[in-house]
């Protein structure tokens, strides 16, 4: 595969291609991805008014936002909501499934050779159906991407080995470079972040996607140099995270905001908990909650209101609601009317805590100051 230059196609705008999708898993309630895609859709609805923008998501059924982005899947293990999207993998799995046979395979099993390459050829049969449903995506997503008019990665600490591995993000990212140039369409990376990537492969898909890239930028230096070791030549541009240019339509502080000075937002995240995070540790998520509890204990014995709130509303509503339990236990009872709970949440608050670097520029964008603690 040759890579470099972006040729024949250039970012002008093209008639003939009214879609734009945003390539990134921006879905599973993340809070600093959706500033991410709607920070995306504020500043590209500025040059192309009249584009459609598709997010390119891990959980096409949640509900679209209010400018309507439309779901597409960034992997096969994804399907696209409707009948044409939902009938790709189903179709090649009932094509697969019409040729087995009904023959009662007892005797095979009984004899430990012929069950043991019985087993080798299921194997077999599964990498086949593997690359089949692999191939039948790739299709379909090829066709998709040539009504895109352009492609942006523009999802943070995408290039990541930690979380997914290899064959995750880092993969899904390539496949669609390599699409998009198949398709003719621009590929555009913005702010990203090169974080943890130490196989082999993982550093060429990294490299490869980069590469092929019409334009590039990096949300920090150190995300530049890594992908200078990589080996990605080309113009490397350094801007800060998206984020930060999220316009807040209105919904700054207001006098209303200030009507209690002394709430504290508190957002807890599942750190090392082995349910959630790719580093398990139970020791550590302990340890972790512990501390927290204890600054929360400080704030509410010292006059504050805490309001907790999610920033990753699937994984932390655990270490939230754990959280709770925990000052509760040790909290003298009215105290207690103090202590709340609320959705994703910033307005009303002060200063919230935020454990996730992605809450940062939300609070920016509301004008409100924020508290963190680096691990």
């Amino acid at each position: 595969m040759r890579l470099g230059k972006h040729k024949g196609t250039s970012l002008k705008q093209d008639s003939r291609r009214n879609k734009i999708g945003l390539l990134g898993p921006f879905s599973f309630g993340n809070l600093g991805n959706a500033a991410l895609q709607q920070t995306l859709v504020q500043h590209l609805t500025k040059h192309f008014p009249n584009a459609e923008f598709y997010g390119c998501c891990i959980d096409p059924e949640e509900h679209a936002d209010a400018r309507q982005i439309l779901p597409f899947p960034i992997s096969r293990h994804v399907l696209r909501p409707g009948p044409q999207g939902a009938s790709v993998l189903n179709r090649v799995k009932e094509n697969a499934s019409q040729g087995k046979p009904k023959a009662n395979l007892r005797w095979i099993k009984s004899a430990p050779l012929l069950s043991s390459l019985l087993s080798a050829a299921r194997i077999v049969g599964f990498k086949a159906g593997e690359i089949r449903e692999e191939l039948a995506f790739c299709s379909e997503a090829h066709r998709f991407a040539k009504e895109f008019r352009l492609l942006v990665v523009g999802l943070g600490g995408v290039f990541d080995e930690v979380w997914g591995g290899k064959w995750g993000d880092l993969y899904s990212i390539f496949r669609w470079a390599v699409l998009a140039r198949l398709a003719g369409t621009p590929l555009v990376h913005l702010s990203i972040g090169v974080e943890e990537i130490n196989s082999r492969l993982g550093r060429f898909f990294c490299r490869a996607a980069l590469s092929m890239a019409a334009y590039r930028s990096f949300r920090d230096v150190g995300s530049k140099q890594k992908a200078e070791a990589l080996g990605v030549k080309g113009e490397k541009h350094v801007f800060p995270d998206l984020a930060f240019a999220l316009e807040n339509g209105g919904c700054g502080r207001t006098a209303a905001d200030h009507r209690n000075p002394r709430a504290v937002g508190v957002s807890p995240m599942a750190y090392c908990d082995p349910r959630f995070w790719p580093i398990k540790d139970f020791s550590k998520y302990q340890n972790y909650l512990k501390k927290l509890s204890s600054f929360v204990l400080w704030l509410l014995r010292n006059g504050y209101e805490v309001v907790l709130f999610p920033t990753q509303v699937r994984m932390d509503r655990s270490a939230m609601e754990e959280l709770k339990a925990s000052v509760l236990e040790d909290l003298p009872r009215d105290l207690h009317a103090r202590l709340s709970v609320a959705k994703i949440r910033t307005r009303g608050c002060d200063v919230p805590a935020a454990w996730r670097h992605t809450l940062l520029p939300c609070g920016h964008a509301r004008a409100c100051p924020l508290g963190c603690e680096q691990d």
